[in-house]
């Protein structure tokens, strides 16, 4: 039997007069198969959370054009093939127009004035109230190009 054993493992470590036993290999065994099982099984789940290749962050980019209208029958809309988490949405010509939107917020910033937003699965819609509102503020001016960024999960 051994009389000394590992620090993380518990295994077995002999002494030159200590019996070696059939039994103590045995219990090394076990230990090191439920040890590797366990690493399997952690990566295993790890790599599913992330996603295949470890893509835990989507990101997607694009462009709009708008088209001049606001208001809450007029909202302005972005789907994507994942849950977004933010977007970033930026007028071309006009830098200082643009908004941030984080989701789970019902309202974010946009150009001088607040946007109401609304969140889906997959998507986000905004739209700036009809009275005191214009596209400008919406991010829909007409024929701008609009650019936007979004980062989920």
């Amino acid at each position: 039997m051994a009389s000394n054993h590992t620090q993380h493992y518990a295994l077995n470590q002999w002494a030159r007069n200590d019996q070696i036993l059939m039994d103590d290999f045995n219990a090394d065994n076990a230990k090191l198969d439920a040890a590797l099982q366990a690493e399997a099984n952690a990566r295993t789940a790890l790599e599913t959370a992330l996603g295949s290749g470890g893509n835990n962050c989507r990101i997607a980019t694009g462009s709009y054009v708008g088209t001049g209208t606001y208001g809450p029958s007029n909202r302005n809309s972005l789907q994507f093939d994942f849950t977004p988490a933010l977007v970033l949405v930026l007028d071309g010509a006009a830098p200082n127009t643009n908004s941030h939107m984080l989701r789970g917020a019902a309202k974010a910033w946009g150009y001088n004035g607040t946007i109401d937003l609304e969140w889906s699965a997959h998507g986000v819609a905004w739209s700036c109230p009809r009275s005191g509102g214009d596209a400008d503020r919406q991010l829909n001016r007409q024929g701008a190009t609009y650019y936007y960024l979004a980062l989920g999960y």
